[in-house]
């Protein structure tokens, strides 16, 4: 995924941008992942993501699907071509 500086852009939201990089860690339909992978591939804080997560889980674009697992509502993000 193309990194997205937001320090750079006074009209990109942040949360916004972290949320879409959580979503793009599921790479297919189904996958299910845990929390740290999540964090992992995010290259985010576990309890930020933890709190992306809940948050997408309650606005139906993520499903918790056990203790710690995960898995995607919408279809795999496509990556942003290079500018």
């Amino acid at each position: 995924m193309t990194e997205i500086k937001p320090a750079r852009d006074p009209y990109l939201v942040k949360s916004v941008v972290h949320s879409t990089q959580v979503l793009s860690a599921f790479r297919g339909n189904g996958e299910a992942l845990r929390l740290r992978d999540i964090s992992a591939r995010c290259s985010l804080p576990k309890t930020m993501t933890f709190r992306l997560l809940y948050t997408l889980e309650r606005c139906g674009m993520v499903q918790k699907i056990g203790d710690n697992l995960y898995q995607s509502c919408v279809g795999p993000l496509k990556e942003k071509p290079a500018a």
